[in-house]
């Protein structure tokens, strides 16, 4: 018979307490759920969240305005998060948190009209990054304060309202080509100078009419400029307004129409890049035809 090894049972059972200790999950990472169980509503109010590790709401004060919460956070369904007028206070993120946004949600830092400041979404100064993950056909309406990476996918929107400089260190990146980030009052050369390099599409640079394209409409609810972002799936040939393939006359038409016609922004007829159709564009497109 094989002689048993003799064990030395204390630090045995030292390192089963430790191995055991390290496979619990920790409290810190547990996923946090909104169900709304409380007004419905706020944010900050506990009730209206549950923590899947300890099947429970959120211990009080764990979910407060200008506290790192140190949970990663999803809501689902048709909710919105945060009311009409908004979260309040600074919702200030954990080193490497999250909050995912699914389905129809609304995830709301202030109203939908962008004229109430209520919010700020902030990240941490430490080395993990914190994440806004915006699937489906869910909405978030954002004023940032420092540091998030935003992510899109499916058909989601971000809409984001803020002073001189909105996204403030943060990066977007663009998952799917049905998404759209719209900043309200913000011109389309702020835009390009301050904003375009803190994008990626589909994890590659954002490079205008190669991947991406941004411009202007007008919000109808404040009167002000607003800034519209989408990705695109291929390059786009200025001037081939028909879309043939090539620049010839044949697109001739259909440029003076979408010029003049105050419609949908045509990528392929914003010659100066500009994020308009207009007369801006005439002299260029002369241009094209010509070459």
């Amino acid at each position: 018979p094989v002689e048993a090894l003799p064990i030395n049972r204390r630090a045995f059972f030292s390192l089963l307490f430790v191995v055991s200790f390290l496979a619990l999950p920790s409290l810190s990472l547990a996923q946090v759920f909104w169900d709304g169980g409380g007004d419905g509503i706020s944010a900050y109010q506990e009730a209206n969240w549950h923590n899947t590790l300890t099947d429970a709401n959120p211990l009080p004060g764990t979910i407060n305005d200008n506290v790192p919460i140190e949970f990663n956070l999803e809501a689902s369904g048709d909710a919105t998060v945060g009311g009409t007028n908004g979260i309040g206070g600074q919702f200030v993120l954990a080193d490497g948190r999250s909050i995912t946004v699914n389905d129809t949600v609304q995830w709301r830092q202030f109203d939908a009209g962008g004229s109430s400041f209520s919010s700020s979404l902030n990240g941490t100064a430490n080395g993990e990054v914190e994440r806004l993950i915006v699937n489906d056909q869910a909405i978030a309406f954002l004023q940032l304060a420092y540091r998030i990476e935003i992510v899109l996918n499916d058909s989601s929107i971000v809409v984001i309202r803020s002073g001189n400089d909105p996204l403030v260190a943060s990066t977007v990146r663009l998952e799917s080509d049905s998404t759209q980030v719209f900043f309200l009052n913000e011109s389309i050369e702020a835009f390009r100078i301050e904003h375009l390099s803190r994008f990626s599409v589909f994890g590659g640079e954002a490079i205008q009419m190669e991947n991406i394209i941004f411009y202007e409409e007008l919000n109808v609810v404040t009167g002000e400029t607003v800034t519209v972002v989408e990705p695109i799936t291929k390059p786009i040939l200025l001037g081939d307004v028909n879309l043939d393939g090539s620049v010839n006359l044949l697109d001739v038409s259909a440029f003076i129409s979408s010029i003049s016609s105050g419609g949908d922004y045509v990528p392929e007829s914003d010659i100066n890049l500009d994020g308009a159709n207009n007369l801006l564009d005439v002299a260029g497109f002369v241009n094209l035809l010509g070459s």
